[in-house]
């Protein structure tokens, strides 16, 4: 499902999602059939800032995994911490822990959620929020009112 909401926001037909982290952050390539090249670059999708970044080659990723050295990058204490308060002991397959506003929209990083979000739906409104931002001709530094979220 969401190989295919990244592929028509982002035009790239054949773009394939094959992870996501516990903060919804999607990780993907942009053909599915170069999945096995390790020169293919693999992406980042991150919703709450609403911004796709190209993170490493695929074959350095692979690398990064087998010696566990990509935990360095994943918030590990951030989302053990999340759980205990949450007197929860894991996060289920699709959900993510999401910021209560958009980081793009002022949001901050540590005031999350306190209930896990279905990732689906939480990439979607942020791409949804990207598009009306964008379209709106608000600029960096614009106050963003009630109107600009009823129309």
């Amino acid at each position: 499902m969401l190989s295919e909401v990244l592929s028509g926001f982002l035009n790239y037909p054949r773009l394939y999602c094959f992870a996501q982290d516990w903060r919804g952050n999607q990780f993907f390539i942009l053909a599915k059939l170069t999945q096995n090249d390790p020169e293919t670059i693999v992406y980042g999708y991150d919703p709450a800032r609403g911004l796709t970044d190209d993170l490493m080659p695929y074959g350095a990723l692979l690398l990064k995994i087998k010696d566990a050295s990509i935990l360095n990058g994943c918030a590990l204490e951030e989302f053990a911490f999340w759980l205990k308060q949450s007197n929860l002991s894991s996060l289920d397959v699709g959900k993510c822990i999401t910021p209560r506003v958009f980081l793009f929209l002022g949001g901050s990083e540590d005031d999350v959620d306190t209930e896990p979000r279905s990732s689906v739906a939480y990439v979607i409104s942020s791409l949804k929020m990207k598009v009306r931002l964008n379209e709106s001709g608000l600029k960096d530094g614009d106050v963003i009112t009630k109107k600009f979220f009823n129309e």
